[in-house]
């Protein structure tokens, strides 16, 4: 059996990766149920596309068989434009989404973020039919995620170690939303998941595979 392969793209101004079997690659694909777009964390304090979760998460979207994307933000990598504060990497994120659209068509989106990529993600999700979201350590202390309410299945995940987004607010913005979420809330990792990757690809694949039908 053929293995996923990482094949660099250019979507507009994004810089980006796709995983995914190597044939069909750029023709449209109608045979795929369920498609992953990953979105990395800070771009000005050095998050990267080859973040340690962002790769995570797109390898456990891999052994679900799922073709997954990660992407630069604008002014990251090759990426062109610059920082918009998170107002314009929320477009980059709907830019990601409509090229795997294109590519397969018919497929389920799933899309997963850490940190800053997270908040994207989830004021994407407000714009966007999706299958599910993914919030890794999401940055509820550093941007405006109190207008957000989820309305489609959403993991979040976090820890209460965590150095960089205060957990407590972490944990009051799953307490306001009113659509039932699947959380994971670990003692110890950090923001990073240091030591702790394997133990939340495995929660999150689990997630995943007991709400999609």
């Amino acid at each position: 059996m053929s293995r996923p392969q990482e094949h660099p793209l250019r979507i507009e101004h994004l810089e980006a990766v796709l995983t995914a079997f190597p044939v069909p690659v750029d023709g449209p694909d109608a045979s795929i149920a369920d498609v992953a777009v990953v979105c990395h964390p800070h771009p000005l304090h050095e998050g990267t596309m080859n973040n340690k979760v962002v790769t995570t998460l797109v390898r456990m979207a891999r052994d679900l068989g799922m073709p997954a994307l990660r992407f630069n933000f604008r002014g990251v990598g090759e990426s062109g434009l610059g920082w918009d504060d998170g107002r314009g990497e929320i477009e980059d994120a709907q830019l990601a989404i409509a090229e795997m659209r294109r590519r397969y068509p018919g497929a389920r989106v799933w899309l997963m973020g850490f940190s800053f990529g997270s908040y994207v993600a989830a004021q994407a999700s407000l714009r966007e039919t999706l299958a599910g979201l993914v919030l890794i350590a999401p940055a509820t202390s550093r941007f405006d995620m109190a207008s957000v309410q989820v309305a489609v299945p959403t993991f979040v995940a976090f820890n209460r170690d965590d150095d960089t987004v205060e957990p407590t607010s972490m944990q009051a913005w799953v307490d306001a939303q009113t659509y039932p979420l699947t959380c994971a809330i670990e003692n110890e990792g950090g923001h990073f998941y240091h030591g702790r990757l394997g133990p939340l690809k495995r929660a999150v694949q689990a997630w995943i595979e007991s709400v999609r039908t």
